[in-house]
């Protein structure tokens, strides 16, 4: 039996031996889960190959396949081409690509087989001047290409984290100046220092920035009153940009345009009626046959498209709210 060593609290150690493994039943066929894990797989590597692999990835394909079909054994879906497929890390947008494609002809030969593919950005080269149209497009070349497989996509939201900070972003719109419009736009976004998804759709569709951006986080204290003074954070950005931070304790009533006439110091104007807010929004949809079960989709989703609207419990003016979101489906 295996042992190793453990270490107490005390600073000394002590034998542990480990049990033998347990064997796995495989389920029984036709049987049926009430949700669906799916595996990030590895890829394996080609050991015998004598490529040199700082420069080309080389892939033992039978036996990386082989993996997949024992994983969709064992009643598991799987998340493909992600990062625990050394992708970005020696196996780049065309090899990603290729394991995508072997994936998907044996997924659509395998009954039940269950599979997603991942998208990012990780074919552009990351470059201080790099633009949001950029960064927009290179999502959407990666997505076209697996739609046109015929495969589902999961987005990589890593790679949107490590590529597209606040402040890169503010560097490329300065690098490439967009459409500047009058008024300010508020971005009500819960992760701070990245770009709001919002914003990325706004760009987008309307290829404008306002004059005036501010990006605003909400965040709730286990603490009952939070006082006017210490309401609101601001920090300037620069080129017209300001991250903003709104604190309230648990009795507090969410007000963000009352939060946000008290910021001091500002070196702009709040004028209600030349205020957008603008939020991000997920529309769920039930898609029966995977996943949960059909009737708890379709109550999830019921609960989520019956849940209190955000811009309510924010006391947002129903007639600044702009929402840009995506569908979801689960």
């Amino acid at each position: 039996m295996t042992s190793i060593r453990l270490p107490r609290a005390d600073g000394t150690s002590r034998s542990h031996t480990l049990r033998p493994p347990r064997a796995w039943s495989l389920p029984p066929a036709g049987a049926h889960f009430n949700r669906i894990a799916y595996a990030a797989a590895h890829v394996v590597a080609d050991p015998l190959s004598s490529a040199d692999p700082w420069l080309q990835s080389a892939i033992d394909w039978d036996s990386t396949l082989a993996y997949r079909s024992y994983l969709w054994s064992l009643g598991l879906g799987v998340a493909e081409a992600m990062d625990t497929a050394q992708r970005g890390m020696g196996l780049d947008w065309p090899a990603s690509l290729e394991l995508i494609d072997r994936s998907l002809e044996l997924a659509h030969a395998t009954p039940g087989a269950r599979i997603a593919c991942g998208a990012g950005t990780d074919h552009l080269e990351p470059r201080p001047s790099t633009t949001i149209d950029e960064v927009i497009a290179a999502y959407e070349l990666q997505c076209e290409a697996i739609e046109a497989r015929g495969g589902r996509i999961v987005l990589m939201e890593r790679l949107a984290e490590d590529a597209m900070p606040l402040d890169l972003f503010i560097q490329s719109i300065e690098a490439s100046p967009p459409t500047r419009v009058p008024g300010t736009a508020v971005f009500l976004t819960s992760t701070q220092n990245r770009v709001p998804h919002a914003l990325l759709h706004n760009l987008k569709h309307n290829k404008v920035l306002h004059e005036t951006n501010l990006f605003v986080t909400v965040k709730h204290h286990e603490v009952p009153w939070i006082s006017f003074d210490r309401r609101s954070e601001m920090e300037s950005l620069g080129h017209g940009c300001w991250q903003v931070t709104l604190h309230f304790g648990f009795k507090n009533e969410p007000d963000v345009p009352e939060a946000l006439a008290l910021l001091h110091n500002r070196s702009f104007q709040l004028n209600d009626m030349e205020t957008s807010y603008f939020l991000s929004r997920d529309i769920v949809i039930p898609t029966l046959g995977s996943g949960m079960a059909g009737w708890r989709e379709k109550l999830f989703a019921g609960m989520h498209r019956n849940a209190s609207a955000a811009a309510d419990y924010l006391s947002l003016p129903t007639n600044r709210v702009v929402e840009l979101g995506s569908k979801v489906e689960i």
